[in-house]
């Protein structure tokens, strides 16, 4: 579940011709009163649009979500709890997220990181549970072979922790990382 409680509603705009004019919706968010959805906060309208799409989906579901920046206007809290659904609905389905929060990276199966260098775009394939979060003493977190992401820009290009062996593929070949597998 999204939130802790409320509820929604759609009318249709025109009853008489129902393609003409589409549907309103009207959400309560909890403890507040019924608002059309145009008079949420950045937040809750996320939030609703969201419950929506699932709802729908839960009567006719699909087997993959493109999801762009759905966490933007949400606070910690909101994405922390937004990460779990999603991860709970990914048992069934597979969600390509755009994101830049870390709550959603925490939970992620797979990550992929687009960059451009020379006016080439590439990918880095991350799979964090190959990850070690023990001390950094530990011999998995050794750093990377000299040049093994050559051209590599941004924070990533400092992390030593990224090797093949630790579940990170460095695409040096434009868009031939694929972005997603079951």
């Amino acid at each position: 579940m999204l939130s802790q409680g409320g509820d929604a509603e759609l009318e249709l705009v025109d009853s008489s011709d129902p393609f003409s004019e589409g549907v309103l919706l009207s959400v309560r968010p909890p403890k507040k009163s019924w608002r059309l959805i145009q008079h949420l906060s950045g937040g809750e309208k996320t939030l609703s649009s969201l419950s929506l799409v699932f709802a729908l989906h839960h009567f006719s579901p699909t087997c993959v979500y493109f999801l762009d920046e759905i966490d933007a206007a949400l606070d910690y809290r909101n994405v922390s709890i937004l990460a779990n659904f999603v991860k709970q609905k990914a048992k069934d389905a597979q969600f390509i997220i755009i994101s830049l929060r870390n709550q959603l990276f925490e939970l992620a199966n797979r990550l992929v990181g687009i960059y451009k260098t020379f006016d080439v775009t590439k990918s880095v394939a991350v799979d964090p549970d190959r990850f070690s979060t023990e001390e950094k003493g530990d011999e998995n977190l050794r750093p990377l072979a000299a040049g093994s992401l050559e051209g590599l820009s941004g924070p990533s290009a400092a992390s030593p922790l990224l090797s093949k062996e630790r579940g990170i593929e460095n695409s040096r070949e434009e868009a031939s990382t694929p972005l997603f597998s079951r």
